[in-house]
């Protein structure tokens, strides 16, 4: 019986969607990507740029899945780094910046700023969920999805969206979208506004929105089609018929 050309096409493209079960099952257990976000650890490496270092061993993109273990510290002088804390949360660490791990599950992930500027992006929050900054002698328990901006160079803490309950001492104070908090001696003891647009011209803010852009471009969940972990990505039609990439 002879067929049709759209019979035919239809029976390729068939045979195709079987076929796809099948490479990824024999190449996905040792292929699949290493900063898979739903299989790092707190604290793994998921870019850097620049020079950068864990506990003084020098991080390059190859470095990309390592893991900052508990008591090791990540410094950047002239880079940049962003660790993934818990799916969906990122720390994203400024030039000149110093952070150190203090615990590291998922359940209880700390990090100690000890120098210099982080913000951290939380796209993804859940109940069971304790993520905390340290700060000088402040510590900020982040409520929920939003971002937050840890400056230890100005001594203050900033929400830009979401919610941290700050304790500081004998203290406790709501961090809420829009305020910020300076945290030395002479300062007040209250949170209050912030004009946003001066700081989001800043180095790391913009730097931070293009990292959370590439991010949500990536996102597996805003593609259409078939998933490749062989490769780390997928194609298929996406919004507007054209075709879609998703890591």
């Amino acid at each position: 019986m002879k067929l049709s050309g759209s019979q035919v096409i239809y029976s390729l493209f068939l045979a195709a969607l079987l076929c796809v079960p099948a490479w990824a099952a024999d190449t996905g257990s040792s292929s699949a990507s290493a900063t898979d976000t739903y299989s790092t650890l707190p604290g793994t490496l998921e870019y850097v740029e620049g020079n950068a270092q864990f506990d003084g061993n020098a991080l390059n993109q190859k470095s990309v899945g390592q893991t900052l273990e508990i008591g090791q510290t990540l410094n950047t002088e002239r880079g940049r780094a962003e660790l993934v804390l818990t799916p969906g949360v990122y720390l994203r660490a400024g030039h000149d910046t110093s952070v150190k791990m203090n615990d590291g599950s998922i359940t209880d992930t700390s990090l100690h700023l000890l120098h210099g500027h982080v913000i951290v992006d939380v796209t993804e929050y859940h109940k069971q969920n304790d993520i905390r900054i340290k700060e000088g002698n402040a510590t900020a328990h982040l409520l929920k999805t939003g971002l937050y901006d840890f400056d230890l160079n100005s001594q203050q803490i900033r929400v830009f969206k979401g919610k941290a309950l700050v304790h500081e001492g004998d203290r406790k104070l709501m961090l809420t979208a829009g305020h910020d908090i300076t945290l030395s001696e002479n300062a007040p003891k209250k949170a209050k506004p912030f004009d946003e647009s001066k700081f989001k011209a800043s180095s790391l803010y913009r730097w931070n929105s293009l990292r959370s852009t590439y991010m949500a471009e990536s996102n597996p969940q805003n593609q259409w089609g078939l998933y490749d972990p062989y490769w780390g990505g997928g194609w298929g039609w996406g919004p507007g018929w054209g075709w879609g990439w998703g890591w």
